[in-house]
């Protein structure tokens, strides 16, 4: 009621009613019905209205159960991991979260709704249930309750309470950026603009502050903020097409990323401070590219090599020990060879030191 009535309610959720209805809606359509008062009432009063609620369960119970298979077969995507390398790693892969596999893309479901939330409920529970060990069987409920909310997070029509819930339940992570995002919204036919800016670019790029949230959908602006760069040192590209509900994905092969997963190496990209400088958006591009591409192009053919993978299917803990090891030496020569290459940062860095101090081994990823 207070969202609906109120104007910082309809600031926050534009539109109430519609995902209201779709809620209940996908509710209605899982083993979970029988919590609303409405479902109850249709099944205590029998006949027809009975029948047609056993009927949405029935159908939607075959439809997770059909997902958890697909799931189950590497075909279909939940929320994905919580760790911030893991899920960079399979991003690497063209991954991406809430999606299946069609042909040689991944393509987001999400959208496709009440069938995407079903379908994003019953990835989550196939992926949660990975972390279930025997017994505990008890925590199913507390594990439906978990998906429920991952499938709302990830929903654009309730993306303002969730960005808006996560800025009131941790402020100094997300308050500044939740700010942000509102006063950016706030710009004339701003929608519109930012579709428009996204179409003509095919790189994401980084906006940090409130201005270059609003530059960032400004086509003739937006190409002079710097890249979003991923973990292997390359830009980060557009899955959305103006027009299009279903953002896709492109599949690609990458064997270090592939090796890494299996052998549970994680790490997290290159930290934008250097020591206790902090780096501007165009230096982190330049810095994260840099740092990534080395990563790739000396540990790649390791994890290629007929020798390394007989390790691997030998003695596992040891291949994973030799490729953290090399990964530890490439970056510290990645990184002073980049800043050989940016004096300027190496000058931000004596001064805010106050003397020269060697800078290698410290501060790695």
């Amino acid at each position: 009621y207070y969202l609906n009535k109120s104007k910082v309610g309809r600031l926050i959720v534009p539109f109430v009613r519609t995902p209201t209805n779709i809620l209940k809606t996908a509710i209605d359509y899982t083993p979970a019905a029988p919590l609303r008062a409405e479902v109850r009432d249709a099944l205590s009063n029998g006949g027809r209205d009975a029948a047609l609620a056993r009927g949405r369960m029935l159908v939607g119970s075959g439809i997770m159960l059909a997902t958890i298979s697909l799931a189950a077969q590497g075909l279909l995507s939940g929320a994905g991991p919580d760790d911030e390398g893991e899920r960079a790693l399979l991003m690497r892969t063209g991954w991406q979260p809430y999606s299946m596999k069609v042909g040689d893309q991944w393509v987001k479901y999400n959208r496709l709704e009440p069938l995407g939330m079903l379908m994003g409920m019953a990835g989550d529970f196939y992926e949660l249930s990975g972390y279930l060990s025997a017994g505990e069987l008890e925590k199913i409920p507390a594990m439906l309750m978990t998906s429920l909310a991952l499938n709302l997070g990830d929903k654009t029509f309730l993306r303002g309470v969730t960005d808006f819930a996560q800025a009131y339940s941790d402020p100094e992570r997300y308050l500044a950026s939740w700010a942000q995002n509102m006063g950016a919204s706030l710009m004339p036919a701003s929608v519109l603009a930012g579709q428009v800016a996204r179409q003509s670019d095919p790189f994401t790029r980084q906006a940090r502050t409130l201005l270059d949230r609003v530059r960032e959908r400004i086509p003739t602006e937006r190409e002079n903020l710097a890249k979003r760069i991923d973990i292997g040192g390359d830009p980060i590209m557009q899955t959305q097409t103006i027009g299009v509900p279903f953002s896709a994905s492109q599949r690609r092969t990458d064997p270090l990323a592939e090796t890494m997963l299996r052998l549970g190496i994680s790490h997290r990209p290159p930290q934008r401070r250097i020591q206790n400088v902090e780096l501007t958006d165009q230096e982190y591009e330049s810095y994260a590219a840099a740092i990534g591409q080395a990563r790739w192009q000396v540990l790649t053919p390791i994890a290629q090599s007929p020798q390394f993978k007989a390790l691997q299917a030998q003695n596992p803990e040891l291949a994973r020990a030799y490729l953290e090891k090399q990964w530890t030496q490439v970056t510290e020569a990645a990184r002073a060879r980049w800043l050989y290459q940016h004096p300027e940062v190496i000058t931000k860095l004596m001064t805010e030191r106050g003397r020269p101090r060697a800078i290698g081994s410290t501060y790695l990823q």
